[in-house]
């Protein structure tokens, strides 16, 4: 279907396939490291020459990272928090604790919090601030060597269970499918100072076919988090190609999530209803109890107790758009036809629900 110079395309097709080549170079590390390690990589060599202007170039590249953390401070407050908590927890930083939280502390007062007050009245000396940023990426070093160890067996258990829930007709999609988008995504943990990951724990790159985890994530929670963003990575697409001098590729469709193929994600419709579809599938593959997305998977059940089938639902979620189809999204195509019957006023007032969904959750 062309439109304009754009064409939806199936993900088997040619064109796709050209795509995802061209993108091959961007398969590497797809993570920033950890917050000030490419600044201590440079404060090294730079020391090693023993050269008193280059040391005036250090201090300015310490400042620096003093600023950019301060700026976290206004902007992203959790990862402005985790640094601190990082270094906090660590028994290589307990000496300093003992020197900067001398006096009694304020009730409620820890020593994350007067640390952290130093830190923006500007008491932290240099020396101080240098320590910590040594500390925060040695941690971060030695939590991606145990993550990495870990992963195999986590994704090992991602396509036992998986292949499991196929088997048994929960999961509508192929082994083929699960196969070949499994060996398309790489995992790979990341800093969550950072890479400002503020309120979620992991994501997906539908482009680049990444998935990264927040360092922030404890181990026994790190099962969850690859699962989640796995389902993601799972789901169906319908994909716009874009012809011309410079051919693009962009997602209009990921699960049941819809927006305009180069739109702020933010601003898709039915986000709420993906990211519900996407935690209770994770919910039920692992076995657990509970999870996040509490509101989103309470209005989900809410639509499957109306009369929504929990069937239709994964089948649109699932659903690859096929071009050469005469109906080239069956499961969607039915999804709206329920819809229509059980809402008086059909897809528009599902659409009103997700307007309202778009106010009640961030």
């Amino acid at each position: 279907m062309k439109e304009g110079g754009l064409e939806r395309i199936s993900v088997n097709s040619a064109a796709f396939e050209a795509h995802r080549k061209r993108l091959a170079h961007l398969k590497g590390p797809q993570v920033l490291g950890a917050f000030g390690e490419a600044t201590l990589e440079l404060v090294d060599i730079w020391r090693r020459e023993k050269n008193v202007e280059r040391e005036v170039e250090v201090k300015s590249f310490l400042r620096s990272q003093r600023k950019k953390l301060l700026m976290f401070s206004e902007t992203s407050i959790m990862s402005f928090s985790r640094f601190f908590e990082d270094i906090i927890a660590s028994p290589a930083f307990a000496g300093r604790i003992r020197e900067l939280v001398t006096d009694t502390p304020p009730e409620g007062d820890t020593p994350k919090i007067i640390i952290m007050r130093k830190f923006l009245s500007g008491e932290l000396d240099d020396e101080v601030f240098e320590e910590m940023l040594r500390i925060h990426v040695e941690n971060f070093k030695r939590k991606t060597a145990e993550f990495a160890q870990k992963l195999l067996e986590i994704k090992a258990r991602f396509r036992s269970r998986a292949l499991e829930a196929i088997a048994s007709g929960y999961l509508p999609i192929t082994v083929e499918e699960l196969d070949r988008r499994m060996e398309a995504t790489t995992v790979e943990l990341c800093d969550s100072v950072e890479n400002q990951f503020d309120d979620f724990d992991g994501d997906h790159n539908v482009e680049t076919e990444h998935i990264r985890i927040g360092s922030h994530v404890p181990e026994a929670y790190w099962d969850h988090a690859i699962t989640h963003e796995s389902i993601h990575a799972l789901s169906g697409r319908t994909v716009i190609h874009q012809s011309g001098e410079r051919p693009r590729l962009g997602h209009q469709r990921l699960g049941v999530r819809f927006a305009s193929a180069w739109a702020d994600k933010k601003k898709a419709r039915f986000r709420w209803l993906n990211e519900a579809i996407t935690e209770r599938i994770t919910i039920d593959l692992l076995g657990e109890s509970d999870g996040s997305y509490d509101t989103e998977r309470e209005v989900l059940q809410g639509l499957i107790d109306r009369g929504i089938p929990r069937e239709e639902l994964y089948r649109a979620y699932f659903e690859n758009y096929d071009a050469k189809a005469a109906v080239p999204i069956p499961a969607w195509k039915k999804l709206t036809e329920t819809i229509k019957e059980i809402y008086p006023e059909g897809m528009r007032e599902f659409v009103r629900l997700d307007e309202q969904m778009k106010k009640e959750v961030k």
